[in-house]
């Protein structure tokens, strides 16, 4: 189905210019460890008639057309910066805080600044970055974070099940989020509870000012982290005057506003709703979600250059069926099964970072709620009598983290611990077939509360301008079962050696362990009002290894090319359907129903592929592409292809400024076929058995042994931008699946 996507923008400030194409752009230049000013820096902008030195106090001041500018600063002491496709705006107060490296120091998580690909043995590869305006302008994402990461390599680009975020093989519960370095539950709404990916963006991008993706050699403070990380970094609010923009949208509207708080504080705040529900009610699709959401940063600087960072993201998110649909048997399907349900999500956090002549000390604290409530009744009457499901859970957790990063001429050290209380509530009723047969109730209530704890520390050093090397640990622990209270069964080492051949090329080899806690969904399953799991259930283990080269054509342009290979074990394997769930969102397997344990091992193990060009003469582009294989074990201890096993993905995106603030942009995407577990047709066709799923029952005994076509598509995008005295406007459509390929889902099976 052809989607197309419009999006008008409003920004309004309370701000005058003198002249109605001329914008002011200021900032300070400070060196990332002392916090002193520098002086006699220089910045260079794309026109070399546009250029600054910073005075004793490290401030400088330009007038420069507003627009996308690459931004240069070097110093003769300090690292060079590359600031890629920072926007001026005529409506906003351009001012920039730049920190420089000093030359002789070799850092891992100083390098705020921007190069297309931060180059380090303790990221290899594995790390992609994007600024604000390239995720804003990327085509087919509509401004959503969770399908930017899509066109990164070894990102799945699109699965037959859902919306679920598939990095290099692994589940989709694999992956880690934080914001402003303060982790949240998901970057969707409507994500399923235990894994991860949902069809509308939680993130609103016009607070981000960078992504950061990590798709393995993850640093030794992001922990429960086996497939990626991603860091988002939000700007701070406006510190000269109220601010803020509208927004409307093809499926929402919105309002953000900022400003200052006081002398030394500012916040941002960022308000939406959707209209959805409304929508597809109109092209007849089964289900109607509706969102709300917010989004919040409170920024302070204090005394000592020290930094306090409050943040508040929150999401209410419902979906209710469309029994009003015209009957078809894709409508008599989903809404036959599919429940009516609400979610919400509530993450409050601080991140206070005090800087030393040395390094870092940061003190982060936070509180994350996540709730679901799912119901559904046979032929959706509404009535007591005809309940199959009643769902309800909610997930509280408040974490602690401390951590100091020291930095010593050509060597850095990192080590810290983390606190976490999980209270997690479980309200559970159903009524399903089972695949092995007869007809099955689950009536349990349950609650847990256990402690997570973990210590870190990592070092890096720097030999001879030619080889850096990069060593850390964690040690992981929790107290809700014997097996994984020990911290030192959950050993997790990690080495990175790179080797620079010359300036511009560098080879890089990884490896460490990994561990993750199994989702609270599974923990907290009861039998006869006991933890059935309790006592099986471990970490989840993954072995990995990759081997990566690096190619810095030039400051715009960068090539790599990476092979990994992960090895799984003590992963969760489904006693009743006899899966590992590892394959259980891919087979629309409800978690947390029933026994498990930790025996199941799986694979998987590519070669990546990554080009991209910073935006460089009016043309960016990025090129990804990955042939990754995924297997899990099936009930017979055999490896078979996991459920988001497309083999090959393709991204190839193009783009290119016009005159009068016009941009063009396409992306062509291709996704090999995906892997599916076929219906048993007899077991189905049971009177019984129907009446109790209203869907088919899987044939586990072929677990995967279908396949889908391929997928591929066309994306196409038109930006325009007009910059007046007090105002910028933003417009643009977004055509996505343009040539309309249709993409193929699991067959139906109906009673009809």
């Amino acid at each position: 189905m052809r989607a197309l996507l419009f999006c008008l923008l409003l920004s309004l400030a309370c701000s005058f210019q003198t002249t109605a194409q001329q914008a002011e752009i200021s900032g300070q230049i400070i060196d990332a460890l002392s916090r002193e000013p520098i002086p006699d820096a220089v910045i260079l902008f794309d026109d070399p008639q546009i250029n600054a030195i910073s005075d004793a106090n490290g401030n400088w001041t330009v007038l420069v057309a507003p627009g996308l500018y690459n931004i240069n600063i070097s110093h003769v002491s300090y690292r060079d910066k590359i600031i890629y496709e920072h926007r001026i705006h005529i409506a906003q107060t351009n001012y920039m805080d730049i920190e420089l490296i000093p030359d002789s120091k070799t850092m891992e998580e100083v390098t705020i600044g921007a190069e297309s690909l931060i180059r380090s043995a303790v990221n290899g590869n594995n790390i992609k970055t994007l600024e604000i305006d390239e995720i804003q302008r990327m085509p087919g994402a509509v401004m959503d974070v969770s399908k930017v990461i899509k066109n990164f390599p070894g990102v799945s680009p699109r699965v037959s099940f859902g919306y679920n975020i598939i990095v290099r093989g692994g589940g989709s519960f694999e992956n880690k989020y934080f914001l402003d370095g303060i982790e949240i539950p998901a970057i969707t709404h409507f994500a399923v509870q235990g894994l991860s990916g949902g069809p509308n963006g939680l993130i609103n991008t016009d607070l981000i000012s960078r992504m950061t993706f990590k798709s393995g050699s993850f640093p030794v403070n992001r922990g429960n982290a086996l497939s990626s990380v991603l860091e988002l970094d939000q700007k701070p609010g406006r510190r000269d005057r109220f601010g803020g923009k509208v927004t409307l949208g093809a499926a929402e509207y919105g309002l953000h506003i900022e400003g200052p708080a006081s002398k030394y504080s500012s916040y941002i705040l960022s308000v939406r709703k959707s209209y959805t529900e409304y929508l597809l009610r109109a092209f007849d699709l089964p289900v109607l979600p509706a969102f709300t959401d917010f989004q919040y940063k409170h920024q302070f600087w204090l005394p000592n250059n020290d930094q306090l960072t409050l943040i508040g993201i929150g999401a209410f998110d419902q979906y209710r069926l469309n029994l009003d649909a015209e009957t078809t048997d894709a409508i008599l399907y989903n809404t036959g099964f599919i429940p009516e349900g609400d979610q919400n999500t509530m993450v409050f956090g601080a991140n206070y970072k005090h800087f030393t002549k040395k390094g870092t000390y940061n003190f982060i604290a936070s509180h994350t709620r996540f709730g679901s409530v799912a119901n559904k009744f046979y032929d959706n009457t509404g009535l007591e009598e005809d309940r199959s499901l009643d769902y309800n859970s909610t997930q509280n957790e408040t974490k602690f983290q401390v951590e100091n990063k020291y930095y010593y001429e050509k060597s850095s050290l990192n080590y810290g611990i983390s606190y976490d209380f999980v209270d997690f509530d479980l309200d559970q009723y159903s009524i399903f077939a089972s695949t092995t047969g007869g007809i099955d109730t689950l009536d349990f209530i349950s609650a847990i509360n256990y402690q997570k704890y973990g210590v870190f520390s990592s070092f890096q050093h720097q030999f001879s301008n030619r080889w850096n090397i990069s060593l850390g640990a964690r040690f992981d622990g929790n107290t809700f079962g014997r097996r994984m209270r020990n911290p030192f069964q959950q050993f997790s080492p990690r080495v990175s050696l790179q080797y620079i051949v010359t300036p511009k090329l560098s080879a890089t080899i990884q490896s460490g362990i990994y561990y993750q806690t199994p989702p609270n969904v599974l923990l907290a399953y009861k039998e006869n009002d006991a933890l059935v799991n309790q006592d099986l259930l471990d970490y989840i283990r993954s072995a990995q290894v990759s081997f990566g080269i690096d190619y810095k054509i030039n400051a715009y342009r960068r090539l790599n090319v990476d092979a990994f290979y992960k090895d799984y074990s003590q992963y969760p394997f489904l006693l009743r359907d006899s899966i590992s769930f590892a394959n259980a969102s891919g087979e629309y397997v409800t978690v947390g129903n029933q026994r498990a344990n930790s025996f199941s091992t799986g694979r998987a193990y590519g070669v990546e592929f990554f080009f991209q060009q910073k935006l460089s003469n009016k043309w960016f582009s990025n090129v990804s592409s990955s042939y990754i294989v995924s297997e899990f074990e099936d009930k017979n201890g055999n490896l078979v292809r996991s459920a988001w096993d497309n083999r090959f993905y393709l991204n190839m995106t193009l783009g290119r400024l016009l005159k009068k603030n016009w941009t063009l942009g396409a992306k062509f995407t291709y996704a090999g076929s995906n892997p599916y577990t076929p219906y048993d047709e007899a077991r189905s066709s049971d009177i019984a058995t129907w009446d109790a799923n209203r869907r088919g029952v899987f044939n586990f005994d072929r677990l995967n042994q279908e396949q889908l076509p391929a997928f591929h598509s066309l994306d196409f995008r038109v930006d325009k931008k007009w910059y007046k005295n007090k105002m910028t406007i933003i417009a643009f459509i977004d055509i996505q699946n343009l040539y309309s390929n249709k993409f193929q889902l699991i067959p139906y099976l109906t009673a009809r």
